[in-house]
């Protein structure tokens, strides 16, 4: 756990897509955005989640990746608005997938809240915009 850092993160991921965006990450991150840096995370995540989904069904074709896929355009097409087809993929892989365990989607669902509270501008009491604690955008469980 020691080893860890968000700047060493980027080298892990594969896709050069997720990882020009995880650099937007990084970079928010090291000038203290962490609002900002949240909010791109979880767009990251939900991205390379499809990103790694277009690849099982384009190079393995892989029949789930296809069925999540298309229930997951079905929904955008049906509400593209909604953001609620964001948690049904979380769901979906992690039910019928071994890309995410039950802990990846439990951390991955805090990061959406986090990311929620610090997209939107709830104002606490004092009238303050929510923010995120720094080891927030560190989420390591993801990769």
């Amino acid at each position: 756990m020691s080893d860890y850092s968000i700047e060493s993160s980027v080298e892990r991921i594969d896709n050069p897509q997720s990882k020009e965006y995880f650099r937007e990450v990084l970079s928010s991150y090291q000038t203290g955005n962490f609002r900002s840096a949240i909010v791109m995370l979880w767009s990251v995540i939900i991205c390379d989640l499809i990103y790694k989904l277009q690849h099982l069904r384009d190079v393995d074709n892989d029949s789930i990746a296809k069925e999540i896929l298309t229930d997951i355009e079905t929904k955008q097409k049906a509400n593209p608005n909604s953001p609620d087809w964001e948690i049904h993929l979380l769901k979906s892989v992690k039910d019928k997938t071994e890309l995410l365990d039950t802990s990846d989607f439990t951390n991955l669902n805090s990061i959406q809240q986090i990311r929620h509270l610090s997209a939107h501008p709830v104002l606490s009491n004092t009238d303050l915009l929510f923010t995120p604690y720094k080891t927030s955008v560190l989420s390591r469980n993801y990769a």
